[in-house]
């Protein structure tokens, strides 16, 4: 018979006692109730026992409200609160702090646990601290913004004393009334960009199933979900929003996207129609110019799906050149001469991969029919720590919404949904990055799958060193592939490890002839040049290349 826990801590407890009472002894007297909480003095006429403590890696503007709140401090009390980072020295339960967002701290887990929606704030003392809580960035400024407000209210004599009682809560009255995770530690709420927020918690898996259970019961409906190796991705839809949540144990995170859009990628393959023989085209790049010399970077790449559509993977330059060239090869390909783009994917936004969709929307865009832009385009932050501008960005999305009924989707790793007979299957975006600051703007490129024709290809986009590690971290029988796409034209990015990963019989090499010479017995590439069990190489130069889907030798 199987014996609950609870009833094996009965039947301890009274073995106990009756030990307590044979031994002589008396039971031990009940626990004292928990001190009440008392009033804080942030500062008093000169002096403060109190630090401002902030989390590790935090962004600048939480750095400036860290600044902001000590200036109101001195001002009121002319004590001076230091400001440091949660990890920079050992506390103990008698440390006087006040905590700006999630912190390496107990106390502020409690606060957070009372948020119930990623839009709701929430100040209250918590033992010696005083918390300030929020999940977004947004509203922690309004917290902090709300509390120096009042400040004033509760200083007398330069003496600044809040009540055990001090509370300031709010949210955002028409924001999006998405429940937080509790269970866990939020690390960092951070803006994901084209709209959407990505909350990062330090939780587990049991954290995570608790959290679906939530979001179910508030209303939002489990559209897909999908496992790999080992890592649990789920997209949950309603109340006019997209879920987004991401298990990935090796990171020890739990991520949680917020899309204020319904987003539904179908599923399941779609029945159609096969009139052709699935294929890949990689596009020339040397057949222009830009800088006054033929080009040796960009990526242009098109699947010819089997009922004839097409999806496209970048296109090279803001070119005519370039976008004629992608147009002329889709008619050429046509069987009826018309010509359907299930899916248009933008690894990231630089020129050299997302120009040549500008240009196709400006010329092109009467000819054909486009359904789907997919993209993750990172928050403006990741724009300004990268010194990249986000003029690309603009236009691509400014674009995108004037072609008739196209849907924009903001994709999320761990999804993975069907065009036509193409399976996709989305490896890593930003979210997998964040909270960490780009310095190499490539690592915010889209890593996919595409699986067509019976083999599977490793879209790589421009990934660099730091999602590399990430997806060799993350996954192992994942990145098997028949073909890979060589990272950023075989300059520095993709790294050995992760081309011993993929282990691929073929290689797509988007780049010119100068390039490739001078590039392909560069360190990280030796081993896929040389002592991979590569068939056969791809490469761009000016020529346009369609492979027949499978390749057979």
């Amino acid at each position: 018979m199987r014996v609950t826990l609870k009833r094996q801590i009965t039947a301890l407890a009274a073995l106990l006692l009756a030990v307590l009472m044979l031994a002589g002894c008396a039971p031990a007297a009940s626990q004292p109730e928990p001190e009440e909480q008392q009033p804080l003095t942030l500062g008093d006429n000169g002096t403060t026992e109190f630090r401002l403590i902030y989390a590790a890696g935090s962004t600048d503007e939480t750095l400036d409200m860290a600044a902001m709140l000590q200036r109101e401090i001195q001002r009121l009390t002319g004590a001076k609160v230091e400001i440091s980072e949660d990890l920079a020295y050992s506390v103990s339960g008698q440390s006087k702090e006040i905590l700006l967002g999630s912190c390496d701290r107990t106390e502020d887990d409690v606060v957070f646990a009372t948020l119930r929606s990623i839009s709701d704030y929430r100040v209250q003392p918590e033992g010696n601290k005083l918390v300030i809580a929020a999940n977004k960035g947004e509203n922690l400024l309004q917290a902090v913004q709300e509390l120096c407000l009042v400040l004033g209210d509760y200083t007398k004599d330069s003496k600044l004393e809040l009540p055990a009682d001090f509370v300031i809560a709010g949210g955002e009255e028409n924001g999006l009334s998405v429940p937080a995770l509790t269970g866990g530690t939020l690390r960092a709420g951070v803006d994901g960009g084209n709209g959407t927020e990505l909350l990062i918690y330090k939780a587990d898996k049991g954290a995570c199933d608790a959290y679906l259970s939530v979001l179910e019961t508030a209303g939002y409906i489990l559209h897909a979900q999908n496992e790999i190796d080992g890592n649990r991705y789920f997209t949950c839809v309603g109340n006019g929003a997209t879920v987004t949540v991401m298990d990935t144990p090796a990171l020890g995170t739990v991520r949680v996207s917020v899309d204020p859009l319904e987003c539904r990628l179908p599923t399941a393959a779609e029945p159609i129609n096969a009139v052709v023989q699935p294929s890949v085209t990689l596009l020339g790049l040397e057949g222009y110019e830009t800088n006054g010399s033929p080009t040796q970077t960009g990526l242009s790449m098109i699947y010819q799906l089997s009922d004839g559509s097409f999806i496209v993977v970048d296109g090279g330059h803001n070119k005519v050149a370039a976008s004629s060239q992608i147009y002329r090869t889709m008619r050429d390909l046509s069987s009826d001469g018309k010509i359907t783009v299930a899916a248009w994917i933008i690894t990231h936004s630089h020129n050299d991969h997302a120009g040549a969709f500008i240009s196709f929307r400006r010329n092109y865009a009467s000819s054909v029919t486009v359904e789907k832009v997919l993209v993750n385009f990172p928050g403006e932050g990741q724009y300004v720590a990268s010194d990249t501008g986000t003029s690309y960005r603009d236009n691509v999305l400014a674009e995108a919404a004037k072609l008739p009924g196209a849907e924009i989707v903001k994709v999320h790793p761990g999804q993975v949904f069907y065009l036509r007979d193409a399976k996709v299957e989305i490896l890593y975006t930003m979210d997998l990055f964040e909270p960490d600051r780009l310095t190499d703007f490539n690592d915010s490129s889209i890593v996919c799958t595409v699986t067509l024709g019976g083999q599977k290809l490793l879209q790589t986009g421009d990934c660099g060193v730091m999602t590399s590690g990430i997806l060799c971290r993350l996954y192992d029988e994942a990145l098997k592939c028949d073909i890979v796409q060589m990272s950023h034209h075989g300059y520095a990015g993709a790294t050995e490890e992760l081309y011993q990963a993929v282990d691929p019989l073929y290689v797509l090499w988007p780049s010119g002839s100068t390039t490739y010479e001078k590039y392909q017995t560069a360190g990280n590439n030796v081993w896929l040049m040389t002592q991979s069990r590569m068939k056969r190489l791809w490469l761009a130069k000016d020529m346009i290349q369609t492979i027949m889907l499978p390749i057979r030798e």
